[in-house]
């Protein structure tokens, strides 16, 4: 017979978990939430500082989610405690939940922590405010093989459970840092790397630049797109994507990616 399974739902660690889903107590206790085998998977893969893993066996949708509670009791730094259906469904973010929920440590880092590749690829990306804005630029610069996004001038919780999921936990593998504008300019010209601004008001198509150098491509939020700071500044150099059609913008995540696939597309190509 298991022993020791949380069954209730006001158990005091139940009660906390459900507390870590409002940015106001993540915040409080330096901790987040961390829902799903794949997004968990991830972490433990970088590494991320986790402190608690909750489970419920009736729920597990792979082979792979009994593996990692496996995992998580062999560890000597992460507590793995089973719950019931009843009480995991309490906790739950999701919609048909896979059984594994964690509590992990937050970290965040500065520009020094960034480690520049030998040609540089960065993403900057000011004042986005929706967490899945923010996932699918995380997914589009882990894919071309971005050195780190930074984030300027946004107020968006690194940690909210919709930036996890919708980054599918790739939010652990990428360098995501938050700074201020001015930081960020200093330490691209410090690097000597090349700010291509994205903006519909200019007339250099995204493709005509050389981005066989370093290079950060600068993405603005779809409400305001980039600030003056960044489009009338002397080190940012304007480019555009043209497009037919009423749209006078396109979503951050997609500019993104336009741009991004196309600094991979001339790297291949000068590669062979």
């Amino acid at each position: 017979m298991r022993e020791n399974i949380i069954q209730s739902r006001q158990n005091p660690l139940v009660k906390h978990v459900v507390k870590l889903w409002e940015a106001r107590s993540r915040k409080k206790h330096g901790q987040f939430l961390l829902e799903g085998c794949r997004e968990l998977q991830c972490a433990i893969n970088n590494a991320i500082a986790i402190e608690q893993l909750l489970y419920c066996p009736d729920l597990f949708s792979s082979e792979a989610c009994p593996l990692l509670v496996e995992k998580a009791k062999n560890s000597n730094k992460i507590t793995a405690t089973e719950v019931t259906k009843d009480v995991f469904e309490k906790m739950s973010y999701r919609e048909g939940p896979d059984g594994l929920l964690a509590i992990a440590k937050q970290e965040y880092k500065g520009l020094d922590a960034i480690k520049l590749s030998e040609k540089p690829l960065l993403l900057v990306a000011e004042g986005i405010e929706k967490p899945g804005n923010l996932g699918a630029l995380i997914r589009t610069a882990e894919a071309v093989g971005c050195d780190a996004l930074i984030l300027t001038n946004s107020a968006i919780d690194l940690y909210n459970p919709n930036v996890i999921r919708s980054s599918q936990g790739l939010v652990f593998s990428l360098p995501v840092i938050t700074t201020e504008n001015e930081s960020a300019n200093r330490f691209l010209t410090e690097h000597g790397i090349q700010a291509l601004a994205t903006t519909p008001h200019c007339d250099t198509p995204y493709w005509e630049k050389d981005y066989n150098k370093a290079s950060a491509i600068m993405i603005g939020s779809e409400k305001d797109g980039l600030s003056d700071f960044w489009l009338k500044s002397e080190h940012a150099e304007p480019i555009t994507i043209p497009h037919s059609g009423q749209a006078d913008s396109l979503n951050a995540g997609i500019a993104a990616a336009v741009v991004l696939f196309e600094v991979q597309r001339q790297r291949n190509l000068r590669a062979h």
